[in-house]
């Protein structure tokens, strides 16, 4: 299970202090990357067709990568791209599905297009 509830870190007991993007800069670069998009849908699946997922292993890698990634306190203000995000999961679907399961799991895209991504707690 991804637990979310001890990423941020408390001031009180250490942490890094980053420098707080306002609510206005923060839409501004939002919307900087999404009009560098393409148009379309992209579809990631857990698993190529045909095939089977187990256990949200997909989703729990997908989710878990994406924290990680915005955690790391050298990419403070930077955007996380889907393309990047699905090659860390991709690979520890594949890996965690083998070493727990003894299965294999890829997952699967159909359209793929970059675009940011962010997950939050909130």
């Amino acid at each position: 299970m991804v637990d979310l509830e001890d990423k941020i870190p408390a001031f009180e007991k250490g942490g890094i202090f980053r420098y707080v993007l306002t609510k206005e800069q923060s839409r501004e670069i939002y919307d900087s990357h999404i009009k560098r998009c393409e148009e379309g849908i992209t579809i990631y699946y857990a698993c190529k067709l045909g095939s089977e997922a187990y256990n949200f292993i997909f989703s729990k890698a997908f989710l878990q990568n994406a924290m990680n990634w915005h955690l790391d306190s050298s990419r403070h203000c930077a955007v996380l791209p889907i393309d990047e995000l699905m090659r860390l999961t991709w690979s520890d679907t594949f890996i965690i599905a083998k070493e727990s399961l003894d299965v294999e799991q890829f997952p699967h895209d159909e359209n793929p297009m970059n675009f940011p991504i962010a997950i939050s707690k909130y």
